[in-house]
């Protein structure tokens, strides 16, 4: 049965280790799991796998992986669960898919329907109207009209003793 082979490690425990150390406590419990449970000292974890463990650093390994155990001989092979099986939907009744249909018609309609109360050329009174440009404030007012503010005043020649 294929099911049999099919295993959910969990690696809680990982944490407690120190942080420097913790993808590669991960990968020995893996290790040690396979040992336990498949009764053989020859366990080898695939690449992949431990790419997986260490995809977000030696800090912060997966709390649990799922895994497929592969008896390769005298040695287990331990890989990523992949479910490569795709379940089909049961067909629909025909009232179902005609209750499916009526809700997109809905949905496409509400899309496209004029708001309550407004024509169709008419704009909505709760659009705001974009914003006007502010005016300067009054001081200085005649600097700011005329650009004054702005101009540095000549220098002077420096007089000679």
């Amino acid at each position: 049965m294929a099911g049999e082979n099919i295993h959910t490690i969990n690696l809680g425990k990982v944490i407690l280790s120190q942080s420097q150390h913790r993808a590669v406590r991960a990968i020995n419990m893996i290790r040690e799991y396979v040992q336990k449970h498949k009764n053989t000292p020859n366990v080898k974890i695939d690449q992949e796998l431990a790419h997986m463990i260490w995809a977000r650093g030696v800090r912060r390994p997966p709390r649990k992986v799922t895994v497929e155990l592969i008896d390769d001989g005298g040695e287990v092979l331990v890989v990523p669960y992949s479910e490569s099986v795709i379940e089909e939907a049961p067909p629909l009744k025909e009232d179902a898919a005609k209750e499916i249909e009526t809700e997109e018609s809905a949905i496409e309609d509400a899309s496209t329907a004029v708001p309550t109360g407004a024509l169709p050329g008419e704009v909505s009174e709760s659009v705001p109207e974009p914003r006007q440009p502010l005016e300067p404030q009054d001081t200085d007012a005649e600097h700011v009209k005329t650009g004054e503010a702005d101009q540095e005043e000549p220098a002077k020649p420096a007089k000679e003793q």
